[in-house]
């Protein structure tokens, strides 16, 4: 009877372990999806905006198609320049991200309001934009 008793815990413990892993993946297979909209969006109280980041010595910006936040430049933001950089094929180039973070009314000069990332959730590859490259007639030629 023990042993039964056992066996039907561990079974049940098992699966329960099993169900939250589901539950995680599923929750990040969320997020992988929603990457591809650019916007911003609430979930339980957090934020989670989906843009495109630009990071320099002196500014760091996430732009959304409806929005254009000043990101605070902390270690969050410089460890998210620092991960984009081999992405980018010139240093204007922006690269799609999903973060979390706290959006709050910018009490200095600039913009109005800035962005502290919390959270680095996604960092995709930007896509090959062939209008705006630059060619010239010689390269066209070869």
């Amino acid at each position: 009877m023990a042993c039964a008793l056992i066996l039907t815990l561990s079974i049940s413990c098992k699966n329960a372990s099993e169900e939250k892993k589901a539950q995680e993946a599923n929750k990040q297979e969320k997020v992988k999806a929603e990457s591809g909209k650019m916007g911003s969006k609430r979930v339980k109280s957090k934020d989670v905006y989906h843009g495109e980041f630009i990071f320099t010595d002196t500014a760091a910006v996430l732009k959304g198609d409806s929005f254009i936040y000043g990101v605070k430049l902390d270690s969050l933001s410089r460890d998210l320049g620092e991960k984009i950089q081999p992405m980018m094929e010139n240093q204007y180039q922006m690269v799609p991200v999903v973060v979390k973070g706290d959006l709050k009314k910018n009490q200095n000069e600039g913009w109005d309001e800035i962005l502290t990332i919390k959270k680095v959730l996604a960092v995709e590859k930007p896509k090959d934009d062939e209008s705006i490259k630059i060619t010239s007639k010689k390269d066209k030629n070869q």
